[in-house]
């Protein structure tokens, strides 16, 4: 390129700055919500595995019903690459002033699941702990105070009385809900950690796993999860061998009072008594995702937030282009003239495109460079950190992914500089004799309104010359209103994602789920017992019965966890659970013939109403049945059966494990206290209150509004840019009506009202488009264990016209500066 143009182009950035940098700004917003937004998933999954690596979380825990020997330890060690902790911990109720709350009771360890001490020491003595530093705030605790564990745990503890001598956080614990419990109201209300010679019990309550090459993988990994995966099965190839040992080591313990000088001084009888007293064990082997619901709940959040990048950024980028190909174009043809004079004095075509690439590249780079820092440095710290409101996460210095930022850059090298090369190539192919003379105005036309008299008579001239002045530059008209639209279509999708993230739960938890508790009980001999008891509180208006069991559905080589729940024929679901079609709302009955499917577990495995699909329950048997209906459904995965067909298929009744309880309409606090007399009950093992449970939708509703303002920004941005080129094309003309005697007030009304129909109508499509939008981003935005309701309110539509009219109006007001500066004497000297 030639020093004479560079200098030009140069020239021209400073002649022309606002336009420079209207497209500076559109290639650093649309690369900052690009890297930005993609960038935040990538650190939170970041945050979450480096946090786990420094504190040695594990990769599997193992639990079981019979407790955990040295022997299991020893079993699991003799396999090839893993690290083995036998550890106690156990749930204890916790004297805390006046008040008994639940918390899980640790052992302390410098090896594994290490503690994130923030203030104070390590419990070295068996009358010290370490609590968790937000409970200790709330409750007004400090190192040195004390804590009572209660009396019915003394013989699990050498020491109950507990000195703090700690504060700090949990990497089992990460987000403030800290799960349930069989004790108290049913939820964990903190954590603490005591020394490991303070538990007084003979096995081990669970075995914490490490796997060697594990710490170097990313746990979100492919790599990491077929890790995970061999080891699972290596552990799964000895379990059944280790709980026979176990139960054979029960037993003998069962049998030594009976026996005299190696004599087993029972009958067969007896004996066989004694062993069907000690239950069948089973293994509970889990991995980070299934034992961690902080750490489970994180990712899923993050898989959120990655689902949205799919469907912004290209949006943003669409619009970009498109604006910044309409500033380009207008300053082609405002250098029409030069580029006639360069092509005469015999510039090739490639030097006079050099100019305008030159120009877009410099807007796109500088751009580019500071939408990578914005992205990173302020986008994504602002997600992490509203991110890390319901969870306790070191915040790690955000990691920059070059590889993202370069993409950034290469698609807005592409959108922009390339709508500048379009722009230039068309003009360098007239000859320059054309070039060098001013291009002819274009001739007006009749508008369609002129036909419809009646209207077009009651017009005044102005608005008669607005409506023709849109409707002669139909390329300006068409800019205008896509950019609107697709901006209109982006605020809107912020407003229903929001719209239908805070109905989740309602919809969930209210109309679909109508019962307030579910509570679970262990022996249903005693099932009589427990609902008298239940009905005893006058809170409680009625109960369902039900089996509920967790099983496997496999389709098409799919396999997928769901929770079967096999109804009870004698009682009516619907007074607890609105079993309906996710279309029209109709109830779906669940006949003795088939069984019902959720909606997103049957999108999950493509499955629809006649298909059949195989169910694998727990014992590895495996039943065939066919799908009635699809049930609407949100959270969780739900198969529904009727008894009678979980009769006919396995040959024996089911069992009722699960109580579905209406409650009167309580406060928390009641119903809390409410949970907590039932826990009493021996035969109640868990209480789950529907206004407890939430998805990760957490603080889901603060990156929308994120999003929302990004999109604002476009909008005003668009709009901006749109009257810049509107002005600028039409000087001579706006300058010829301030010498025909407009004033600057009408001169104002000229052009803005143009803008304000312009407005409207992109609104009006954007309103549309925008509605289409959603849908799909809420498609986009769902995983296997959360999709979306698509509902927008008829507010949000009226916020999404505001925001965008509102901006128009503020261009409106900015352009008036730029309107009353036109210089008439200037403007209307002639450019031959």
């Amino acid at each position: 390129m030639k020093s004479a143009l560079k200098k030009d182009t140069f020239r021209e950035i400073r002649k022309t700055f606002k336009r420079f940098l209207s497209i500076l700004l559109m290639a650093m917003l649309g690369v900052a919500v690009y890297v930005g937004i993609s960038a935040a998933g990538m650190n939170m999954r970041n945050m979450m595995d480096h946090y786990f690596d420094d504190q040695e979380v594990f990769d599997i825990k193992i639990m079981s019903t019979l407790g955990l020997s040295n022997d299991d330890v020893k079993a699991i060690e003799d396999l090839d690459g893993v690290n083995v902790y036998g550890t106690y911990e156990q749930d204890i109720m916790v004297q805390i002033g006046d008040e008994q709350q639940v918390f899980h009771a640790m052992e302390y360890s410098d090896e594994i699941n290490k503690v994130d001490l923030v203030k104070g020491k390590a419990p070295v003595n068996e009358d010290e702990c370490i609590i968790e530093e937000a409970y200790a705030k709330a409750q007004n605790l400090k190192i040195g105070d004390t804590i009572t564990i209660t009396d019915e745990y003394e013989d699990d503890f050498h020491e109950r009385t507990l000195t703090i001598t700690g504060l700090g956080n949990s990497p089992l614990y990460t987000s403030d809900d800290k799960g349930n419990s069989t004790l108290g109201s049913g939820k964990i209300d903190s954590f603490l950690y005591v020394n490991k010679d303070n538990f007084n019990l003979d096995t081990y309550t669970s075995i914490y796993i490490t796997v060697d090459g594990a710490k170097e993988l990313a746990s979100d990994s492919n790599e990491y999860e077929d890790l995970i995966n061999s080891k699972l099965k290596d552990i799964q190839g000895i379990q059944t061998t280790q709980i026979e040992s176990r139960r054979s080591e029960l037993l003998d313990e069962a049998l030594e009072p009976y026996t005299y000088e190696g004599t087993l001084m029972l009958s067969d009888e007896q004996k066989q008594e004694v062993e069907n007293a000690i239950p069948e064990g089973k293994w509970y082997v889990q991995d980070r995702s299934e034992a961690n619901d902080g750490y489970n709940s994180w990712i899923v959040f993050a898989e959120n937030i990655d689902n949205i990048t799919t469907v912004f950024p290209p949006i943003f980028f669409a619009v970009a282009t498109l604006m910044s190909l309409t500033a380009m174009t207008r300053m082609v043809d405002e250098e029409r003239t030069e580029i006639g004079t360069l092509k005469a004095l015999g510039y090739k075509k490639s030097q006079i495109a050099s100019k305008f690439v030159l120009y877009a590249s410099l807007a796109t780079i500088i751009g580019t460079i500071i939408g990578i820092f914005v992205g990173f440095e302020l986008l994504t710290n602002v997600i992490l950190n509203i991110c890390l409101d319901e969870y306790v996460l070191p915040l790690l210095s955000v990691k920059y992914d070059w590889m993202l930022a370069l993409f950034g850059f290469a698609i807005s090298m592409v959108c922009i500089v390339g709508g500048a090369i379009y722009a230039s190539q068309k003009k360098l192919r007239d000859v320059p004799a054309t070039l060098m003379r001013p291009e002819a105005p274009k001739s007006g036309k009749r508008v369609f309104l002129e036909r419809i008299t009646f209207i077009w008579k009651r017009l005044s001239f102005t608005q008669k010359v607005t409506l023709r002045n849109i409707f002669r530059y139909k390329k300006r008209f068409l800019m205008a209103i896509v950019g609107i639209c697709g901006a209109t279509s982006l605020v809107m999708v912020g407003f229903g994602v929001d719209n239908s993230i805070s109905e989740l739960k309602p919809i969930q938890y209210e109309e679909i789920y109508k019962y307030e508790m579910m509570v679970g009980i262990s022996n249903a001999d005693e099932l009589d017992s427990t609902i008298d008891k239940l009905e005893d509180h006058d809170e409680i208006k009625d109960i369902y019965e039900m089996n509920v069991q967790s099983v496997s559905l496999e389709a098409d080589g799919l396999s997928k966890d769901v929770s079967l729940m096999v109804l009870n024929d004698n009682q009516d679901i619907s007074d607890y659970i609105n079993i309906r079609n996710s279309g029209d709302k109709k109830e779906i009955k669940v006949d003795d013939d088939s069984v019902v499917l959720t909606k997103p577990m049957a999108d999950t495995l493509s499955l629809k109403v006649g298909d059949t699909v195989t169910i694998k329950d727990a014992d590895e048997v495996e039943k065939e049945v066919t799908i009635g209906g699809i049930a609407e459904q949100y959270i969780s995965h739900n198969l529904y059966m009727s008894s009678n067909l979980y009769e006919e298929l396995y040959g024996e009744a089911s069992t009722t494990n699960v109580l579905l309880v209406n409650t009167d309409d309580l406060s928390n606090k009641k119903e809390s206290a409410l949970s907590e007399k039932i826990l009493e009950d021996d035969n109640v093992t868990t209480v789950n209150l529907t206004s407890d449970i939430q998805g990760s939708v957490k603080n889901m509703d603060f990156v929308i509004i994120i999003l929302i303002v990004v999109s604002g920004m476009l909008t005003f941005l668009v709009l901006y840019n749109l009257s810049n080129v509107n002005i600028n094309e039409r000087m001579r003309e706006l300058a010829t009506l301030k010498v025909l005697g407009f004033y600057n007030g009408e001169v104002d009304q000229y052009v803005n009202r143009e803008m304000m129909i312009l407005s409207v109508i992109g609104i009006a499509f954007g309103l549309v488009g925008g509605t289409l939008l959603n849908f799909f981003v809420l498609r986009a935005a769902a995983n296997e264990y959360m999709t979306y309701p698509v509902v927008i309110k008829p507010i949000s539509y009226l916020f999404a016209f505001a925001i965008v009219f509102g901006f128009t109006i503020i261009v409106n007001i900015v352009s008036h500066y730029a309107l009353k500066k036109i210089d008439m004497i200037e403007s209307l000297k002639s450019v031959e």
